[in-house]
């Protein structure tokens, strides 16, 4: 059995070793209720300037995996952890979506060579969670 992830770090830990940073990739974390994982899962590999990410593919993972919950990771081959404009519309949808089919969405690092940032870390999460309407 796995070790729970209850941190961003450790999350970004499992993933590093995985994930390449000369294209940009898409990797899924499924997990039980305690935050053990159950499955690591590459989803989308794109090019040097970006992919398409599109939530269905990401819940089919959690779903077939029977998860409670998912966290996604990226790679940005520019070297720079920050996340876009995109990114960060991307990410909202994939919680609303999450919401809608009882699969939460705990956190989205964007990673790099030279770091990761963590929106769950960054608050993005829990301002999405005030927000009532699901538009999608």
């Amino acid at each position: 059995m796995q070790d729970e992830i209850t941190c961003s770090r450790t999350l970004e830990e499992r993933l590093r070793p995985l994930i390449r940073f000369d294209v940009e990739e898409v990797w899924a974390v499924a997990f039980s209720s305690r935050l053990v994982p159950i499955a690591t899962e590459l989803i989308f590999r794109g090019d040097a300037s970006g992919c398409q990410v599109h939530p269905r593919e990401i819940f089919r993972f959690a779903l077939r995996q029977n998860a409670v919950s998912v966290a996604i990771a990226h790679s940005h081959p520019s070297n720079d952890p920050e996340p876009s404009l995109e990114d960060l519309h991307v990410t909202h949808r994939l919680c609303l979506v999450g919401r809608l089919v009882g699969i939460a969405l705990i956190d989205h690092l964007v990673m790099s060579e030279s770091g990761a940032v963590s929106m769950a870390n960054r608050g993005y999460f829990r301002e999405w969670r005030k927000k009532r309407s699901i538009r999608i």
